[in-house]
């Protein structure tokens, strides 16, 4: 008698794996990042604030999710989830591109006198 078996990974199960891997692979890249920029950029004190915000936030909003979660369907959860992470993800690039884009215009000197500056002599 020969059976025949379908594939281990289904279409829609490999869809899934590879969405939630690179996710993942995000977030940690984005919880390793945190400290390590904020301690570049800011004093040891708000850098410590800025890495406990980051812990804090999934203690604060992990318990009514947990509870919401139970009450609704998976599917809808978790692209829910996954879409505000993205805006989250993309928000920080914005915000991280705009003050370098403004840290590298006050460092160049933008506004002052220079090469096209005001002309001295006769």
């Amino acid at each position: 008698m020969s059976s025949r078996r379908s594939p281990p990974w289904s279409r829609d199960f490999r869809l899934h794996f590879a969405a939630r891997l690179f996710s993942v692979l995000g977030a940690q890249c984005t919880y390793a990042a945190i400290p390590i920029v904020s301690l570049l950029l800011l004093p040891p004190a708000q850098a410590a604030l800025v890495t406990a915000s980051s812990y804090l936030s999934t203690l604060v909003v992990g318990v009514p999710a947990g509870l919401l979660a139970d009450r609704l369907p998976r599917r809808s959860i978790m692209i829910g989830a996954e879409s505000v992470q993205a805006a989250a993800m993309l928000g920080l690039v914005l915000a991280s591109a705009s003050a370098l884009a403004a840290a590298a215009g006050t460092a160049g000197g933008a506004g002052g006198p220079g090469p096209a500056g005001p002309r001295r002599g006769p």
